[in-house]
């Protein structure tokens, strides 16, 4: 029999972390108690033992003091809300995070287990967790469970009600119990190059596949007013029937189109769009939808079926090349609507159909002979949007095929400038003139090159006069403060 004698604080949250003497004693002890836990080697090391120390079939010994204790159960750790059944196990692995938007329902239920006042109740509700106007009680049994998850909280009367939050558990007066289901929560996403369409999960669809270029895809739609009031439902005015449309084609509106490539089969989702997203450049709302013209638009939509396109690597040379040709077309055709931003899509998505590198010499050629233009134009959506830094990018790509393509040094050149580069920006233009002294346009950039310069230089000379404005001559300094 040995006997150890050991100073060691030790935290674990379940059983089968440490050995199973620690997990029967320690849960028969009182926070603050002091005791020897006497081991045996069933309970321990067994036949192997934990050499060097501990030899095998060894009888161990241990003064125990138990510091503290809680129950992952416990949400606050005092006892005022307490998880105790889950009715239906929740899937997924991902847990409810501050941030994280919910969508649950629940009942109140007294000590004996009625449903009290139906005002304590709620069909659906949401909550941003982290929100000062989300009752912490709430917030804190949403973070113990799963989307799909029903369970069973016990909460004290101090914790179901307080003024300014919502929801109400009941009147503050009395314990309850709260049977809640968590339906759904995630973040809201941000979707598009500018994040101007906002959207969230209502319900969650199946499987992993998603949309992409040449998917088709039905969804029903229900344009809705600030109050909630349907404008216009496909399932009640389009004759029941759901919309169906190709992802990628220009003819849906900029926002339906990226939500839809973020969503699944059997997915509903909550979107916000931005004016300048949805019916614009040509685009109308469905007849009869009282949807107003040049306003943000409000929508609920639900993918029912999705067939995949072809995915670039399935295409055939030729394919892409065909493809990229007609992407190509409806990126010049939006460029010349002056929609710039979904003018860069299209461009963009002709690029990526020669991402696959395992290509002949001779197709390489012919990718790069047909991404060179769509190059040149992304760059120019992105000088007209002022997004210098994804212009670089993409000139500088189109500069890799075509080191002396005048379109694209003229204009790296402006991007240049406007970054504030005017070294590589005199670099380019002069690069330019040599290859074509006769370009109308270049001597008015280099002359806007030249103003940008001098006001540079103002701004610098004023920031320097300022910065050593409060440094004194020494001379000008008395004899005392000289000496000190």
């Amino acid at each position: 029999r040995i006997c150890l004698a050991l100073t060691h604080t030790h935290t674990h949250t379940h059983t089968g972390q440490v050995i199973k003497a620690w997990d029967i004693g320690v849960a028969s002890m009182k926070q603050g108690e002091l005791a020897i836990i006497t081991c045996q080697p069933s309970h321990g090391y067994g036949e192997s033992g934990s050499p060097p120390k501990i030899p095998a079939n060894a009888v161990l010994k241990f003064e125990v003091e138990l510091l503290s204790w809680s129950n992952d159960k416990d949400v606050f750790g005092d006892g005022g809300v307490v998880k105790q059944e889950v009715i239906e196990t929740g899937s997924g692995w991902k847990g409810v995070e501050t941030g994280n938007y919910c969508r649950f329902n629940y009942t109140v239920k007294n000590a004996n287990g009625d449903v009290i006042d139906q005002d304590f109740s709620s069909e659906v509700c949401e909550v941003v967790l982290g929100e000062s106007s989300t009752l912490p009680a709430v917030e804190g049994m949403l973070k113990k469970m799963k989307t799909g998850e029903t369970a069973r909280f016990n909460v004290s009367a101090k914790y179901a009600s307080q003024e300014g939050t919502l929801p109400r558990l009941g009147d503050g007066n009395s314990d309850v119990q709260v049977e809640i289901k968590l339906l759904v929560h995630g973040i809201i996403q941000k979707l598009g190059e500018d994040g101007l369409v906002s959207k969230k999960v209502l319900t969650e669809g199946t499987g992993w596949e998603q949309p992409t270029d040449g998917a088709s895809v039905k969804y029903h739609i229900t344009y809705i007013d600030e109050s909630g009031t349907s404008l216009f439902s496909s399932k009640s005015q389009n004759g029941g029937n759901p919309v169906e449309c190709t992802v990628g084609d220009t003819n849906v509106p900029e926002a339906i189109d990226v939500v839809l490539r973020e969503m699944k089969e059997g997915e509903v989702s909550q979107v916000h769009a931005d004016k300048s997203t949805m019916f614009v450049f040509g685009l109308a709302p469905p007849a009869g939808s009282n949807i107003q013209e040049g306003s943000d638009v409000d929508f609920t939509i639900e993918v029912t079926d999705i067939q995949k396109g072809k995915e670039s690597w399935n295409l055939s040379h030729a394919e892409k090349i065909a493809l990229c040709t007609e992407r190509k077309g409806q990126g010049n055709a939006l460029f010349k609507a002056g929609n710039y931003r979904r003018a860069a899509i299209s461009y963009r998505s002709a690029i990526k159909l020669f991402a696959d590198a395992n290509s002949k010499d001779n197709e390489k050629r012919e990718a790069s002979h047909a991404k060179l233009p769509c190059l040149l134009n992304a760059t120019m959506c992105c000088i007209k949007l002022g997004k210098y830094d994804q212009g670089l990018k993409d000139v500088n790509q189109a500069l890799e095929i075509d080191g002396n393509n005048v379109k694209g040094l003229y204009r790296r050149g402006i991007i240049h400038r406007e970054l504030g580069n005017f070294v590589e920006s005199h670099q380019d233009f002069n690069h330019v003139q040599d290859l074509d002294s006769t370009l109308p346009e270049l001597s008015r950039e280099i002359a806007l090159l030249k103003r940008a310069e001098k006001q540079q230089n103002k701004r610098d000379k004023k920031a320097f006069t300022k910065m050593f404005s409060g440094i004194s001559d020494p001379s000008d300094s008395a004899p005392e403060a000289a000496q000190q």
